[in-house]
């Protein structure tokens, strides 16, 4: 019942627009992990887990809080096979 009444206050139009801004939260906040974990996975050599954050969505040209590229970490940790999956998938 409540969210019926809510529903009546508010009005179908801003429903739809606090939804939208719920989910493109939620989609900030998990792209943040991806990305987070994808440079942690490039510093390591962890190829298999590249490959999958990259299938899920992590940014390929993020930068670590200290500024560097997951390319150029790629690339300071001698990490090849790492750094051409990186290139492939549009890293600059």
């Amino acid at each position: 019942m409540v969210f019926r009444a809510s529903r009546k206050e508010i009005g179908k139009g801003s429903m739809m627009a606090v939804l939208i801004a719920v989910l493109s939260l939620l989609v900030t906040v998990v792209s943040a992990g991806l990305n987070e974990d994808l440079i942690r996975a490039v510093a390591s050599g962890d190829l298999p887990g590249v490959k999958l954050l990259l299938a899920a969505g992590a940014e390929v040209n993020v930068k670590s809080t200290d500024g560097f590229t997951a390319l150029s970490t790629a690339t300071a940790e001698d990490h090849q096979e790492i750094r051409e999956l990186l290139l492939t998938a549009g890293a600059k």
